[in-house]
């Protein structure tokens, strides 16, 4: 766990499951929604339907079929943005507790570093090894 190829790893695994939980997020609202469909709908019936008097918004938002997928396009929108804020204030906590375990597992290293340098000095000095006896079971 103190390898730093781990840490980038962790975080790319990290950024791979916020991506694929905001698509999958997306993909729901968006069928929720289905605003494209609507206006598929609709294009289509403005494209194939023949008529003398061509539509025309009647001011009344109720009745005004524009003014109503408007409102469904702003809700649509609102959705996608809570959707992807809240991915976001996850993943950066995440992010912030994965930086914190780094830099502890750094220091760790550079601990274990520091040590092992110090024990090849001291082995590798010849004033200051010390011959260790250790008992003999009898």
């Amino acid at each position: 766990a103190s390898d730093p190829d781990w840490m980038d790893e962790q975080l790319t695994n990290l950024v791979k499951i916020f991506k694929s939980e905001t698509m999958m997020t997306v993909e729901q609202v968006i069928s929720g929604f289905a605003i494209n469909e609507k206006c598929a709908l609709i294009h289509n019936a403005n494209e194939t339907c023949t008529t003398n008097r061509p539509w025309r918004p009647c001011g009344t938002p109720s009745l005004d079929t524009n003014a109503h997928l408007f409102q469904l396009r702003k809700e649509h929108r609102q959705e996608l943005t809570k959707a992807s804020s809240e991915c976001w204030k996850e993943l950066r906590s995440k992010l912030a507790e994965l930086a914190r375990m780094r830099h502890s597992v750094e220091d760790s290293l550079l601990s274990l570093e520091t040590l092992a340098n110090r024990l090849d000095e001291l082995s590798n000095s010849p004033n200051n090894c010390r011959q260790l006896h250790f008992p003999t079971a009898t």
